[in-house]
């Protein structure tokens, strides 16, 4: 076969040649393009997409803390800050999948892997209600299974 198409090109006059070449590569870079430019535009729409998505989602979470945050505290009863927070986690579930809560220097520390935005915005609520304390700082981070990893530090 191969040699069948070595004496078809040398039969082709050298302008056929010019001309069967600049087709040849015509056909290679359209069909380059078709399967490397095509897939990876995309690519960048869907990316485009996820990243207003996320933008979005960060919004509605930084309006709900923001939210927390000026709701009206009612007066801190004496409880230890640490077992007002491991009671309104333990209440919702919240405390299993290696969360942890840790107290120093008058904050508590709370470390939540995995949490649904609904169950840790109530729980933040419920504290910053029941016993006066507030969110100080906190690092939400999305999940790609859904809700959102949570680092938070809670004060009086």
């Amino acid at each position: 076969m191969n040699r069948g198409v070595r004496d078809w090109w040398q039969l082709r006059a050298a302008r056929e040649r010019v001309l069967l070449a600049i087709g040849a590569v015509v056909v290679i870079v359209a069909f380059g393009g078709m399967m490397i430019v095509v897939p990876m535009q995309a690519t960048v729409a869907s990316a485009a997409q996820l990243h207003a998505a996320h933008v979005a989602q960060r919004a509605d979470v930084d309006a709900q803390v923001a939210a927390i945050r000026a709701a009206p505290t009612a007066p801190a009863p004496r409880a230890d800050s640490r077992d007002a927070v491991e009671r309104a986690l333990r209440e919702r579930g919240l405390l299993a999948n290696g969360a942890t809560v840790n107290a120093r220097d008058g904050r508590v520390d709370v470390l939540l892997p995995a949490v649904a935005m609904p169950d840790l915005v109530a729980a933040l609520s419920q504290l910053e209600r029941t016993d006066g304390l507030r969110v100080a700082t906190a690092e939400l981070t999305p999940l790609v299974a859904g809700g959102v990893r949570a680092d938070l530090s809670l004060t009086r």
